[in-house]
C-alpha cells in the first residue's frame, strides 16, 4: 500500500512557538483550508510577534475579515502578541488554564486566546514537549526508515475534544500501530484493513 505524507500548516510551523500559537488561533471553530490563507498571509506580512504587535487593529481587522469575527479575533492577535513579546512560553513557567484548572499547566496557557483548543494543540505538535512532538517521526516510520516505539511522549497523553485534533491523533496512533479513541485512548494493535482506510483518508484532509 502506497501512503503519502501530508503535513498541515501547524505541522510546518510547530518548531516556532509564537507560529504555533498563531496558527491554532486562525484554526480555532475554522476549517484549516479556511484559515490556511489567511495565516501565510499574516506571517507575510508581520512575521514576528513583535511585528503582529504593532499592527492597527482595523488593518488586522480588514485581513481577518473573510474568516467572520474579526474584530474579535483582530483585537485578541494583537493582545497574544503584545504579551507573547513580554512573557514568552518557557517550559520552567509553566501556568494553568484559565478554562479549566484541572487541565494540566502549560507555557502558553497565560496568552490571550488559549484555551483548551489551543493547550492541546500545544501538547500534540511542540516539539518542546517530552517526545519532541505528535509531527516527529511520522514521515519516517511510513517510509519504513523506522520502527513505532512505547517511549513517553507529551502528544499520546492528550484526549482532545476538537474533532480535528481528534482525527490527527487517531491518524497518528494508527502509524504508530495502535488504533485510538478519544474516550479511551490506546486501544488495540491495528490491522492491515484499519491501515487501509485511516492514512489514505487523512492525508486527502
Amino acid at each position: 500500500m502506497h501512503v503519502t505524507y501530508t503535513d498541515h500548516c501547524v505541522e510546518r510551523v510547530a518548531d516556532d512557538p509564537f507560529r504555533l500559537i498563531l496558527a491554532v488561533s486562525l484554526l480555532n471553530k475554522t476549517r484549516w483550508q479556511q484559515a490556511t490563507p489567511i495565516f501565510w498571509r499574516i506571517l507575510e506580512q508581520w512575521p514576528t510577534a513583535d511585528d503582529l504587535a504593532k499592527v492597527p487593529l482595523e488593518v488586522l481587522t480588514e485581513v481577518l475579515q473573510p474568516l467572520g469575527l474579526q474584530n474579535v479575533r483582530a483585537t485578541r492577535l494583537i493582545l497574544f502578541s503584545q504579551q507573547y513579546v513580554a512573557n514568552p512560553p518557557c517550559e520552567t513557567r509553566l501556568h494553568p488554564l484559565r478554562v479549566d484548572r484541572t487541565y494540566p499547566v502549560t507555557a502558553v496557557a497565560h496568552l490571550a486566546g488559549v484555551g483548551r483548543y489551543a493547550a492541546d494543540s500545544w501538547r500534540i505538535y511542540s516539539p518542546t514537549l517530552l517526545g519532541g512532538g505528535g509531527p516527529k517521526g511520522a514521515r519516517e516510520i511510513l517510509e519504513g526508515l523506522r520502527e513505532p516505539n512505547d517511549e513517553p511522549e507529551e502528544w499520546k497523553e492528550v484526549l482532545p475534544l476538537d474533532k480535528e485534533l481528534r482525527w490527527y491523533l487517531i491518524w497518528r496512533w494508527a502509524v504508530e500501530g495502535y488504533k485510538w479513541t478519544p474516550e479511551h485512548g490506546r486501544g488495540d494493535p491495528v490491522d492491515a484493513a484499519y491501515m487501509e482506510k485511516i492514512l489514505p483518508d487523512y492525508s486527502t484532509r
